[in-house]
Parts: C-alpha cells; sequence; structure tokens
C-alpha cells in the first residue's frame, strides 16, 4: 500500500476532527448506520452494525508509537497478518482515509491521511454461543485446536 506523507497525525486537534467526521464519512455500507465510537487509550472504534473500524490514535508510550503515518500502516498491516490467523473471516483490510474536498471518506483514492483496521462487527451478546450444544464448548475446542496449529518460535 502507498502512503502518502500528510501531518493530520501530527496535529491532535485536526487528527481528533477527522475522527469525529467518520461516522458520517462516505464509505459505510447504508446498513451500518447509526454509526457508534468508543474510545480507549490506544484506539478509537467506529462500530457500525455490521462493520467496525479501528483507528490507532496517535500516540507513543514506549511499547508502541503510532505517532506517524508509516508507523500506522506497519501497525494496522501487523495486526491484520496476527488476528487473520485464528480469525481469518473477522480481519477484512487495512482501510485508507482519504480527505478529499467534500470531507474524509473510505478509499485508496486521493491524499492518504489515516489507515484502520477494517472489520466484521461481532455480536454484542455472544451468551447465544454459551446455551447451545455446538456452541461456547465447540467455539472453545476450535480456538484451541487453532492455536495449535501457529507455529511457536521457542525462546531460549
Amino acid at each position: 500500500m502507498k502512503v502518502h506523507h500528510t501531518d493530520l497525525r501530527a496535529d491532535n486537534e485536526s487528527w481528533l476532527a477527522m475522527v469525529d467526521s467518520l461516522p458520517s464519512a462516505s464509505g459505510w455500507a447504508p446498513d451500518d448506520h447509526p454509526v457508534e465510537m468508543i474510545q480507549t487509550h490506544i484506539s478509537v472504534l467506529l462500530l457500525g452494525r455490521r462493520h467496525v473500524l479501528k483507528l490507532k490514535k496517535p500516540v507513543d508510550f514506549g511499547f508502541l508509537d503510532y505517532t506517524t503515518l508509516e508507523k500506522c500502516l506497519r501497525a494496522c498491516e501487523a495486526e491484520i497478518n496476527l488476528n487473520r490467523r485464528l480469525c481469518p473471516d473477522i480481519y477484512l483490510r487495512v482501510q485508507p482515509i482519504v480527505e478529499t474536498k467534500t470531507g474524509f471518506q473510505f478509499s485508496d483514492q486521493g491524499r492518504i491521511v489515516d489507515y484502520g483496521v477494517l472489520m466484521k462487527r461481532l455480536p454484542d451478546d455472544c451468551t447465544s454461543l454459551i446455551g447451545s450444544p455446538t456452541g461456547w464448548p465447540a467455539f472453545i475446542r476450535r480456538q484451541g485446536e487453532d492455536l495449535k496449529s501457529i507455529p511457536m518460535a521457542a525462546r531460549k
């Protein structure tokens, strides 16, 4: 993915204004509305009805640094690559965010100002897994099998 340099991540106020505009940005499917925003100390999650866009805040805590567009892109790519091992149908792609004359939108055409991780939204209420015979126990067994299939390097 080509990185287009911008100073948006260096200016926290501009970055936050961009984030605030994204719930109504072009690129959400009509049935994803309304889009809810949740913030953590590291991320902003935009929760549509069917999809989630996870943005990495432009922060540097030493153990992680998302302060530049390039670092953000690398972190998004690493998250997709790592999490697709166990959830290949959930982690969809790295989603570029571009600035246009009419505002910000999800596209790879234009001046890229940020990247996010686009995912399918999981059900808010996962208790349905527990109640069915093929639910929670089968889910845990599948996760265990998936974990066994990931090569682990021993540290010496």
